[in-house]
């Protein structure tokens, strides 16, 4: 009985942190519910679970937009569109083909980063046709260290294991940007990643003056 209590509990995390994430809705008041309610390896999995989940719903979706031509209005905005990229759409095509090519450690940076938001990146990457299995294995990554993040955010201001309905709300206003944990990795990503862009503009600088 315990069990499917257990299993059933499970399931309701992992369907709702989907719903909710796949929504353009705040995720993170849902996932800090979770780390409080539960213990840290339920929470951990159920979070991460429902997240890839939510990424895949919009990675889909996204692939699936042009479907959505076909209606009267969207086929409307799709001209539009076109007509004011013009002469650029070559250069965006190459754009998102450079993108599809990048190794699994320069996405992976380029996600952990979260320099854009995590939904926008997965509808990008639908709309794009990045390749799934990169996506989804770069995705689950990902995840993994963020959870650490937010499960020692919510444990330095000892809310783990507290009755979330005796909380106060000034209790739940976490700062996540003040983890030391978070910082480190924000500083690594981004080191790495303005090095990528300026060893980028040299290669570019040296092709045009040969």
């Amino acid at each position: 009985m315990v069990e499917s209590n257990n299993i059933f509990r499970f399931l309701f995390f992992v369907i709702a942190i989907t719903l909710n994430s796949s929504l353009p809705l705040p995720s993170l008041p849902l996932t800090i519910f979770n780390y409080i309610s539960n213990n840290f390896i339920f929470a951990f999995i159920s979070t991460i679970t429902g997240s890839v989940f939510a990424s895949y719903i919009q990675y889909i979706f996204a692939t699936r937009i042009y479907k959505l031509t076909q209606i009267k209005i969207f086929k409307k905005f799709k001209f539009f569109t076109i007509r004011r990229i013009g002469k650029k759409r070559n250069l965006l095509k190459k754009f998102a083909k450079k993108v599809r090519n990048t190794s699994y450690l320069d996405f992976f940076l380029f996600r952990l980063s979260a320099i854009f938001s995590f939904k926008i990146t997965n509808v990008f990457c639908g709309l794009i046709r990045y390749p799934l299995t990169k996506f989804l294995l770069v995705t689950t990554l990902t995840q993994i260290p963020w959870n650490i993040i937010y499960y020692l955010a919510i444990k330095s201001n000892n809310l783990v294991g507290r009755n979330f309905t005796e909380l106060d709300s000034s209790e739940l206003d976490i700062n996540i940007l003040n983890n030391t944990f978070m910082n480190f990795i924000y500083s690594i990503t981004l080191i790495y990643l303005i090095s990528k862009l300026v060893s980028h503009l040299i290669k570019k600088y040296n092709n045009w003056i040969n």
